[in-house]
C-alpha cells in the first residue's frame, strides 16, 4: 500500500510486522478519503471481523500523522486486550459486537479535533478531566455517570455553558449510535435548563472604532468585520474560498446546520473581499488562520488595540449583524434566513436589543416642556 507520506508508510510497515506475531491482525483498508482499519481473527476456518467506527479511520496525510499514530496506540491496545482473552479461552472469543469496549473518549477526542468548534472542544476538556484522563469504554457509559458529570459541570462553569457542554456531548453519543457503537443514549434524559442571557453586539460607534483601528493584525480585523456584515459564524469563515463569490452573492454552507445559504454582500463585504484578495492573490481561501481557536486569541489583542471595552468574542459579530439588519428595516423573517435560522424564535432573541437601540436614539431628542 504505497502513500506519499513516508512517517505513515512506516507506521504501516510496523503494523504488519506486527501482525506476524499476532493471533489478531489489525488491518488497513485504503477507500476514498481515509483508511479504514479492523481487526482480523481467523479461527476454526473462518474470519472474525471487527471494524471501528467511522471517527477511528487514519487519515494518511503528514499533518495528521501524531493522530494516526495515537489511534493506532488505541487499537493495539484492544487488540492486546483481545489477544490476553483467547489466551484464557481461544475457542469462546468473538469479535463481534464488541463495539461497547471501544474507548469513549478516544472517540469524542477524534470528533472534537474535525469540528474545531470551542464548545466540542470545552465539553471535551471538562470530560477528560472529570474521568481523570482516563481511557472510558462505551460500555462503562450510563444515566448515573452523566448525572455526576452534569452536577460537575454545574459547578465549573456558568448555567448555559453547561447546557451546552450536555447538548454537544449527547450529539456525540447520538453519533455512537448511528455508527453502531452502542444501541441507547445512555445521557438522553440527562439535561440542564438554559436560562435568558444578555447579548453582547457593536454598535455603530463600536464598529467605527474597529474599522478606524490601524493595526498589524489586519487579518482578524477583516475577518471580523466581514462577520458583522453578514452574519456568517466563525466556522464557515475558517472555510470560505472566493470562488463561493459571485455576482455580489455569497454561496455556502454552513457548517453547523449543513445546509447551502445564498447571502447578497453588501459594499462593505465586498470591499473586505477585494482587500483579501489583494492580500492572498495565490490562494482559494478568503481568510487565513492556523486554527479556529487561534482566531479568538487575534481578535482578543486586536479589540484591546480598538479600546473596545465589552465582553466581545467572535459569535458577536453575529449578534451585530442581527442587530444591525433590524435596526436599519429589515424585517425579522429575512433577518432570520440571513441567519441561517431553522425557526424564527431563534431570531427573536434580538428584538428587544433593537427597542433598546431605538429608545437611546429616541433620548437624544430635546425636552420641550
Amino acid at each position: 500500500m504505497k502513500t506519499e507520506n513516508k512517517r505513515f508508510e512506516d507506521l504501516l510497515k510496523k503494523i504488519r510486522e506486527e501482525n506476524k506475531e499476532k493471533r489478531i491482525n489489525i488491518r488497513v483498508r485504503k477507500n476514498k478519503y481515509a483508511y479504514t482499519v479492523y481487526l482480523d481473527y481467523f479461527r476454526n476456518g473462518k474470519h472474525d471481523y471487527y471494524f471501528f467506527s467511522n471517527a477511528q479511520k487514519l487519515i494518511g496525510k503528514p499533518e495528521s500523522i501524531q493522530d494516526d499514530i495515537e489511534l493506532i496506540d488505541h487499537i493495539r491496545n484492544f487488540r492486546n486486550i483481545k489477544e490476553r482473552e483467547i489466551k484464557d479461552n481461544p475457542d469462546k472469543l468473538s469479535l463481534s459486537f464488541e463495539s461497547k469496549d471501544s474507548d469513549f473518549m478516544a472517540y469524542y477526542d477524534d470528533i472534537q479535533k474535525k469540528n474545531q468548534r470551542p464548545q466540542y472542544q470545552g465539553a471535551y476538556r471538562h470530560l477528560k478531566i472529570f474521568f481523570n484522563e482516563r481511557p472510558v469504554r462505551f460500555s462503562e457509559l450510563n444515566y448515573k455517570v452523566f448525572e455526576q458529570f452534569k452536577e460537575y459541570i454545574m459547578k465549573e462553569v456558568g448555567v448555559n455553558t453547561a447546557a451546552g457542554y450536555l447538548v454537544i456531548t449527547r450529539a456525540v453519543l447520538n453519533k455512537a449510535i448511528r455508527d453502531k457503537i452502542i444501541k441507547e443514549n445512555p445521557m438522553k434524559d440527562v439535561r440542564i435548563k438554559s436560562v435568558d442571557s444578555d447579548i453582547e453586539f457593536l454598535d455603530e460607534k463600536d464598529l467605527q472604532k474597529v474599522i478606524k483601528t490601524q493595526t498589524k493584525l489586519i487579518e482578524i480585523k477583516n475577518a471580523f468585520l466581514f462577520s458583522c456584515f453578514t452574519g456568517l459564524r466563525r466556522s464557515d469563515m475558517f472555510a470560505l474560498t472566493f470562488d463561493r463569490i459571485r455576482d455580489n452573492m455569497l454561496k455556502f454552507r454552513q457548517k453547523k446546520t449543513d445546509k447551502e445559504e445564498y447571502l447578497p454582500l453588501n459594499a462593505d463585504a465586498l470591499k473586505i473581499i477585494n482587500e483579501q484578495r489583494k492580500r492572498h492573490p495565490d490562494s482559494d481561501k478568503v481568510f487565513h488562520f492556523k486554527s479556529i481557536p487561534g482566531m479568538q486569541y487575534s481578535l482578543s489583542k486586536f479589540l484591546k488595540e480598538a479600546k473596545i471595552e465589552k465582553s466581545i468574542h467572535y459569535h458577536c459579530s453575529r449578534h451585530t449583524f442581527a442587530v444591525r439588519c433590524l435596526n436599519n428595516g429589515i424585517g425579522i423573517y429575512q433577518v432570520s434566513k440571513f441567519l441561517g435560522h431553522a425557526n424564527i424564535k431563534a431570531t427573536q432573541v434580538y428584538v428587544k436589543f433593537v427597542t433598546e437601540e431605538k429608545r437611546k436614539e429616541m433620548d437624544k431628542l430635546p425636552n420641550l416642556m
